[in-house]
């Protein structure tokens, strides 16, 4: 595969056996309601001193996150962080997402670590994938950005008297809720490039370009096959035969009747 798809595997994502500490868990909760209309009725109720909300995005063939931070319930953000990844063909959205669980720490650590552990903080991210995975132990794509996101945490283990330190919340997309709109938006402009200053950001994202995600590396193979394959079935001699059961390519109708054929023996 890496000579067939000229793939340096120095810029691949490692998928390997580390795992983030058990002991995060105890320390920040996380919450996955039942239903689009609880979940919007416990936003609107949430009385978090701080709040903020995470997004990735792919968009005009980029991948950006973001992470917009609201204190005391005024309308206009204290913060906000953009960070653009690199090309959707190089960086899936459910990894924009992870990065923004990523600069939402990074906002907690740089704009209010004192306060952690003493007023109530909100984290909501539309991914619900990425709320569940924020505990999974078990090494994936994707995978090293949770870790990046609780090796910043982990100092907040002993910060303030507060046993929950802050809870990541699911929130769906489009729901009209400003915090959410805000960060799809920001994220937006991230994808297409518009980063905050480097300054600003968290060292791992600064460095070097993040490595190119598996899922993503596997979704381009897939679609450059599959665009080689087309090619060659244009001049097959099989086409006009074939088309006469399934013309749609890439004959997602033929396959589905071959499956169902059972083998002949003597």
């Amino acid at each position: 595969m890496r000579r067939l798809f000229n793939i340096n595997p120095q810029q691949i994502e490692k998928i390997g056996r580390n795992k983030h500490p058990a002991c995060n868990g105890q320390f920040f909760s996380t919450t996955i309601e039942d239903s689009r209309d609880k979940l919007i009725e416990q936003e609107a109720s949430d009385t978090a001193t701080i709040k903020i909300y995470t997004d990735g995005s792919g968009f005009q063939g980029g991948s950006g996150a973001a992470a917009v931070m609201y204190i005391n319930n005024i309308e206009q953000p204290a913060n906000t962080l953009r960070y653009h990844l690199g090309s959707l063909t190089d960086h899936s959205t459910y990894g924009s997402k992870a990065v923004g669980l990523i600069l939402a720490a990074w906002l907690l650590w740089s704009h209010c670590g004192a306060r952690v552990g003493v007023d109530a903080i909100s984290i909501y991210t539309d991914c619900q994938s990425t709320v569940s995975t924020v505990f999974d132990m078990k090494p994936g794509p994707g995978q090293y950005l949770f870790s990046v996101f609780h090796n910043l945490i982990a100092p907040f283990k002993d910060a303030g008297h507060n046993a929950t330190k802050f809870n990541i919340r699911w929130i769906s997309a489009h729901s009209n809720v400003p915090g959410n709109e805000k960060v799809d938006e920001e994220a937006k402009l991230a994808a297409q490039g518009n980063s905050t200053p480097n300054f600003f950001l968290p060292l791992i994202l600064c460095i070097r370009p993040l490595p190119i995600g598996k899922s993503s590396l596997l979704q381009l193979a897939k679609e450059q096959c599959t665009a080689e394959w087309k090619e060659m079935w244009s001049t097959s001699p099989q086409r006009k035969k074939l088309k006469k059961i399934d013309k749609d390519f890439p004959l997602k109708k033929f396959g589905k009747l071959a499956s169902t054929l059972t083998t002949m023996s003597n």
